[in-house]
């Protein structure tokens, strides 16, 4: 496999910060109640929030209204996006535990740190 460009990776990142600053503009996310659509996509993927009680949860490449922020019940929450520290958020969601700035490709967690991992969308 090829390695991305550091052109093409900045291209990107460019790309999804202008999206998350006009998301909600668009047609299909116009009055989006997010904490229902991840309830439909836990049940889509055959689980619930009651599968992460208790347990250290990551959410790699998050973005600024990942699933991490609607697991109050897990024990430990962590957030990594490589933007984390760019995004603009407009909702009062329960922050995590954890935010690192980070790649998903160079996590910055020790081996055995986390239960369960999420990589949704990225």
């Amino acid at each position: 496999m090829k390695a991305v460009s550091r052109d093409r990776w900045q291209a990107s990142q460019r790309l999804e910060l202008d999206f998350w600053k006009h998301w909600t503009q668009a047609a299909p996310y116009q009055n989006l109640d997010i904490p229902a659509y991840w309830a439909e996509e836990l049940a889509r993927f055959g689980c619930s929030r009651e599968l992460f009680n208790g347990l250290r949860v990551v959410d790699i490449g998050c973005g600024p209204y990942g699933l991490i922020h609607f697991l109050d019940n897990a024990a430990l929450r962590i957030r990594i996006d490589p933007l984390l520290l760019q995004y603009e958020c407009k909702m009062d969601l329960a922050a995590p535990q954890l935010s690192l700035s980070a790649l998903g490709e160079h996590l910055p967690l020790a081996s055995g740190s986390v239960d369960v991992g999420i990589c949704f969308n990225a």
